[in-house]
Parts: structure tokens; sequence; C-alpha cells
């Protein structure tokens, strides 16, 4: 007995992952448009660019697995690669939604607050501030009330 042969083959496992990231950047890539055509009306600008930047990332971290562990389980790096596409589409939701809500009037209504930094006072208040309203300008302190709320 020469030794114990591996159920599959590397090869094998190793076209399963390349399958499934397949599948995982047209997820991603499909997530990107829509999250584009849902905001926007339109397809996002950088849907080229991302898509080939998940092509990228993905065989190159394909061709590293290959290389280095062979026999690695095929769906870890595929599942990875999903969660950050996701990860990237969520982002770029949240950072349209961002944009709209603090180009809005929220910035008017949150104006009352002071100035904006990061020191303790302003940035444990203003978002007291900034929900509520409550904040009417009436007061001579630079900071808001903590009592406002």
């Amino acid at each position: 007995m020469r030794g114990l042969k591996p159920l599959t083959s590397a090869g094998a496992r190793r076209r399963t992952e390349a399958l499934l990231l397949v599948f995982v950047i047209v997820i991603a890539v499909f997530g990107h448009a829509a999250a584009g055509l849902a905001m926007n009306d339109q397809l996002p600008p950088n849907l080229a660019g991302f898509t080939i930047s998940m092509t990228l990332l993905s065989l190159v971290g394909h061709l590293g697995v290959r290389r280095f562990a062979a026999y690695a389980d095929p769906l870890v790096f595929p599942l990875a690669m999903l969660l950050t596409g996701l990860g990237l589409v969520l982002i770029h939701r949240l950072d349209q939604g961002y944009i709209e809500r603090w180009n809005s009037d929220a910035n008017a209504r949150a104006s009352c607050c002071g100035r904006w930094s990061a020191s303790p006072p302003a940035s444990r208040y203003w978002p007291c501030c900034a929900t509520t309203g409550c904040c009417n300008g009436s007061s001579t302190s630079r900071w808001p009330s903590p009592w406002c709320c």
C-alpha cells in the first residue's frame, strides 16, 4: 500500500471553486447594478471598474489557493468573496443614502447645535439635536444643552 489517496483530486476542488467564483462575481455585479438602478434609475458609473476589480481579486485569490493550498475546501474562498462583494454593494447603497440624507433639510435642522467638531461635547449632543430638532437656536451657549432631549 503506497499511501492513502484523497477522495477527490485537487483539480476537481479547484474547478468547483472557480465555478463558484464565477457565480459570486455575477451575483456581486448584478447587486451593484441593482443598487445603482434602485437609487438613481441608471447604472452606476463605476460598474466596469467594480467588475474588473472583483474579477481580478477573485483570480488572484484563486491562483493563490490553487498554488499554496490545493486540497483546501472549495467553499471557503468563494464564500469570502461573496461576503466581500455584497459588503461593497451595501456600502455603495448606504453611501448614496447618506448623500441624499445629508444634502437635504437635515443639515438645516441640525445646524442649531453649534460648531460641528469631533470634540467630546459636540459629538455627544449633536445626534440628539439633529434627530429631535429640539435646539431652536435660542440658547446663548456654544454647545447644546444636554437636557434639550
